[in-house]
């Protein structure tokens, strides 16, 4: 009978990570560790690319990086998510997360946790993730073979065309040679100081920097780069094409 009461006890017992070295997930922990005790353990922190500071967590684990998710979850044994960077958005969660025996909460607080698990207790859903688009190896083929003809041509026969329409005509040859090496794209995100994008190259073109003023911060920044990766057509690379020639 004990044997089965631990048992019982240890599939019961939430093993939950924490997604986010910061203010919210401290404070997060310490409601947990004081209220759930006894059905919860923290087994360890997931840090973002931007997280440096360590010293907030001394007596919990970095168990690995956001980018490793899915493995983490595996080798852990999580089974419960608690994502407490407000940066994070639907677009950057991995796919097949929801596939998993997993809860999964995108909380700033412990109020808004118990909601999200009540929520989700009652409904039975979980947060919709959408299909990143640009990230799907169709797309990033022809993606790649466009870049390359693109790059190609700009750097010979179209040369003229990018003198003529470059303000800084160094940067453009630099920014087209690194298209053609496969390290940016002709159109793609716009980069974000904070980190690195999970699911797409920085584009020498892009939908965020279509906009000269006032200067964007780098949340509107993530949410224009979020929309791109998640609508991506080709039509909407030549939309931006022909929207920054248009304001040249």
């Amino acid at each position: 009978m004990d044997s089965a009461e631990s048992i019982k006890n240890q599939n019961s017992t939430r093993r939950i990570g924490i997604v986010g070295i910061n203010e919210n997930s401290e404070k997060i922990i310490s409601e947990i560790t004081k209220c759930e005790a006894k059905d919860a353990i923290i087994v360890g922190i997931i840090e973002v690319e931007s997280d440096r500071n360590y010293e907030r967590f001394k007596d919990i684990p970095i168990i690995g990086n956001y980018e490793y998710l899915l493995k983490l979850i595996a080798d852990y044994q999580l089974s419960e998510i608690i994502i407490s960077d407000v940066n994070i958005s639907k677009a950057m969660m991995p796919v097949g997360l929801l596939s998993l025996d997993v809860k999964l909460h995108t909380v700033e607080n412990y109020e808004d946790l118990i909601v999200s698990r009540l929520v989700e207790e009652v409904t039975g859903t979980k947060p919709s993730i959408p299909q990143i688009r640009l990230s799907t190896f169709r797309n990033r083929v022809i993606k790649r073979v466009l870049d390359i003809f693109g790059s190609v041509f700009l750097l010979t026969v179209g040369l003229p065309l990018v003198f003529l329409l470059a303000q800084k005509k160094k940067t453009a040859i630099i920014g087209l040679w690194n298209v053609f090496l496969g390290r940016k794209s002709l159109v793609g995100l716009h980069p974000i100081d904070s980190g690195i994008s999970m699911y797409g190259k920085i584009g020498l073109l892009s939908l965020a920097g279509l906009n000269s003023v006032p200067k964007l911060s780098v949340e509107a920044i993530q949410e224009l780069n979020n929309y791109y990766a998640e609508k991506f057509t080709f039509s909407l690379d030549l939309d931006i094409c022909l929207k920054f020639n248009w304001r040249k």
